[in-house]
């Protein structure tokens, strides 16, 4: 398609572009101009190259690639994140995608479950693509990445940790459907006061993990042969500063920092049993990523 007139968009400074996310944009914008032949690609500068036969579309489709680049840019979707398009195209705000047993991905969630459960069987791990809950929760992460960069430059890995989550009676869709996530209005006064509550072990939150059965009987048999399934929730959570603190159930919030009147800690840190636990106090500073079905050995 060299021959076609072109136009070019500049790349954000430190995006992190993958033909993934080429191949979404494209998918995105031809859905916009369904009758035209175009194309898109990046050059050897960086540079959004845009493709297409018909001149006079050229102004309309480099406006849609950059309203679309906007919003991916300020949204940060997780670049293991599938079918951005559907995001990008506003056709659906959450998919759920089963992670391949085979992938780095999912070994990486594997190993931090069996860490504290190496016996227990992971039947499956589902990565949670929820837009909504992420464009909030990915303001929320630069709001303390910007508070804690006044000191130190940092990343949403600098100022986060995936932590466990066991939902106990409460069905998981429920937490990842929900316009809130996780929803300390739901939570019970726990050892730190209400707050939503994530351990660094999977043993803590296996106490806590959801129940369920489930018929795993062979093809033709005829009788039932329920088992039982738990599921938990790896989370993104956003600790921030920390604070390390003897149980108070009555907290509802952080501390305030030294010296401040105003600026709170962002989670406080505990432990219980010999398990450390963090307590956020704010549905904003976590994120359900993961959710892992799993059988006892």
């Amino acid at each position: 398609m060299d021959k076609y007139p072109k136009g070019t968009i500049t790349l954000f400074k430190g995006e992190i572009v993958t033909d993934k996310f080429i191949q979404s944009l494209e998918s995105s914008v031809m859905k916009r101009f369904p009758e035209k032949k175009l194309c898109l690609y990046v050059n050897q500068q960086r540079h959004l190259v845009i493709s297409t036969l018909f001149q006079d579309d050229l102004q309309a489709i480099q406006g849609k690639c950059q309203a679309l680049m906007d919003e991916a840019s300020l949204s940060k979707y997780p670049k293991e994140w599938e079918q951005i398009e559907d995001y990008l195209s506003q056709n659906e705000d959450l998919l759920i995608f089963k992670v391949s047993a085979p992938s780095q991905e999912f070994q990486d969630v594997e190993k931090l479950f069996h860490e504290t459960m190496p016996k227990a069987i992971i039947h499956k791990v589902e990565r949670i693509q929820n837009s909504k809950l992420w464009k909030i929760f990915s303001f929320q992460a630069d709001n303390i990445i910007q508070k804690i960069s006044e000191e130190q430059k940092q990343s949403l890995e600098d100022v986060s940790n995936l932590l466990f989550h066991g939902s106990s009676k409460t069905a998981p869709n429920l937490i990842y459907e929900c316009e809130e996530g996780f929803d300390i209005r739901f939570s019970n006064q726990g050892y730190w006061g209400w707050a939503n509550y994530f351990a660094v072990s999977s043993q803590y939150s296996d106490a806590y993990s959801y129940k369920r059965s489930v018929d795993v009987r062979l093809p033709g048999a005829s009788q039932p042969n329920m088992q039982e399934r738990r599921q938990m929730f790896l989370a993104r959570v956003l600790v921030g500063k920390t604070i390390e603190l003897a149980s108070d159930n009555s907290l509802k919030m952080p501390p305030l920092l030294p010296g401040q009147t105003t600026k709170r800690f962002d989670s406080v840190k505990g432990n219980t049993q010999g398990y450390d636990v963090y307590m956020v106090y704010s549905n904003k500073n976590c994120y359900p990523k993961y959710l892992i079905t799993y059988s006892l050995a």
